[in-house]
């Protein structure tokens, strides 16, 4: 992508400095992504009994029985691990913040719909791919792996040019030995890894109530008056970003269909 954004500058199509900006932001947010992944993995290294059964795994399922029989629920699986020692599975997520805290990540991450769906999810992948016995897999799905990571406050800079030269190292190393004293006087504060265990019936109380609203949304009419914008502005800036859909909150209904045609896309449903 760096590479087309820098075409565009040279054949001129970046009359006012977009483009560079794009192309430094990306320069900035790889340098930052490469240098916490390695220091992730210096704090916190994958054992040798784990065995990665698969990355970004996109599943789908329908709920068989019940109350919610013919209800469709699909995600992506981070990672599916196997610990060799005793056939257990965990899933296993990665996520990064730019607060100052890593309680945005941890804090009731046990009892979320993502931690409790993708234990369904998981579940599931063991018995419709894995030919596994659905008992058998409900058993062996013990927990969840939460990983986070603050993002450090600070880029790749001159600064980093001129450590190289004084340590006689690349600019690369330089910055990620800046990064590493960033993170160590954090501490234990800005990287951890927890084992949530599963201690709860599959369907919960709780997941069912979530379940039960999801049903009822998806069964609504596609009429945007039949949804509410979100009165405690919880949702309209969460994950350190804003809402993709706070233009259409902030405009009136007249103006969405300017904004289906410069900032969104309307995708059919497959087979329609």
């Amino acid at each position: 992508m760096q590479l087309e954004l820098m075409a565009k500058v040279e054949r001129g199509e970046d009359l006012d400095g977009q483009v560079v900006r794009l192309a430094n932001l990306l320069t900035t947010l790889y340098n930052k992504a490469h240098a916490m992944a390695q220091l992730f993995w210096e704090r916190y290294p994958t054992p040798s009994y784990l065995k990665t059964i698969g990355t970004e795994i996109k599943h789908k399922m329908t709920i068989p029985a019940g109350q919610f029989k013919g209800m469709v629920l699909e995600g992506i699986i981070d990672k599916l691990i196997e610990d060799t020692r005793n056939s257990d599975f965990w899933l296993r997520d990665h996520k990064s913040t730019g607060m100052n805290t890593l309680d945005v990540i941890f804090a009731g991450f046990p009892w979320s719909t993502q931690a409790r769906m993708y234990r369904i999810l998981g579940v599931d992948y063991l018995v419709s791919k894995m030919g596994q016995d659905s008992i058998w897999a409900l058993n062996h799905v013990k927990g969840f792996i939460l990983d986070g990571i603050m993002k450090p406050g600070i880029k790749l800079c001159g600064k980093d040019d001129k450590n190289a030269k004084g340590w006689n190292c690349s600019v690369e190393d330089a910055y990620l030995r800046r990064v590493k004293e960033w993170y160590n006087e954090k501490e234990t504060g800005a990287i951890r890894s927890q084992a949530i265990m599963y201690n709860e019936p599959l369907f919960s109380r709780e997941l069912v109530h979530e379940l039960m609203i999801m049903q009822e949304l998806g069964n609504r009419p596609n009429d945007p008056e039949k949804y509410d914008r979100d009165p405690s502005r919880f949702h309209c800036f969460l994950y350190d970003s804003q809402c993709i859909y706070y233009d259409l909150c902030e405009a009136p209904m007249s103006r969405w269909s300017e904004l289906f045609d410069t900032k969104y896309k309307i995708k059919e449903k497959e087979g329609e």
